[in-house]
């Protein structure tokens, strides 16, 4: 990594080969596996408001405590599977989705800055999006109710959340996603690095 300094960071990453699992969920409300066209505009418009909070640049390193689970639960979705929804062949899934009872509290994984924080998008309902850096963000999706705002700054384990079942979900859990300067990441991998060094 090359930051504006010129200071030159270098990590060596091995790329290792991964079989994906394939996974079916069914009775979920079909407007939401295929939206209709009455639809279209708000999604549009929802899905450039996340891509613009992802774009907010912090040249601060606040991920250097490194990253915890942002809620305990039992894992029904990981990252890189293939979904089948009510039968419909969908993307591939990009976070890890974590259940556990309607109102549990969401921790902030890691130190960051808010950089979005919506009640009610049309595929992910309650959202939260935390720059933690260098380009590095988090979000978290379906929340039923958000503690945190645009600008606030949160350290590793603060309260931002309550898990809920908004946007296209059949049942109470978080699903985590990460990103790197627009490239995708499994939060799993993150957790395993622990404090990444600058």
């Amino acid at each position: 990594m090359i930051y504006d300094n010129g200071k030159v960071d270098k990590k060596l990453i091995t790329i290792k080969k991964r079989n994906y699992k394939i996974q079916r969920i069914n009775n979920i409300e079909k407007k939401k596996v295929t939206p209709p066209e009455n639809y279209y505009k708000r999604i549009k418009n929802e899905s450039i408001l996340v891509k613009e909070a992802k774009k907010i640049f912090f040249d601060f390193p606040y991920y250097k405590r490194g990253f915890e689970m942002p809620v305990q639960g039992i894992i029904t979705g990981v990252y890189g599977s293939q979904r089948i929804l009510n039968g419909e062949t969908k993307r591939p899934h990009y976070g890890i989705d974590i259940a556990n009872k309607e109102g549990t509290v969401i921790l902030s994984p890691s130190d960051g800055v808010v950089v979005l924080s919506e009640k009610d998008l049309y595929f992910s309902g309650g959202t939260i999006i935390i720059s933690h850096g260098m380009g590095l963000t988090s979000s978290l999706l379906h929340l039923s109710k958000i503690l945190v705002s645009v600008g606030d700054i949160v350290k590793k384990g603060d309260e931002v959340a309550y898990m809920g079942s908004t946007g296209r979900s059949t049942g109470p859990h978080l699903d985590w996603r990460m990103e790197l300067r627009g490239v995708r990441i499994d939060p799993e991998i993150v957790l395993g690095l622990g404090g990444i060094s600058n």
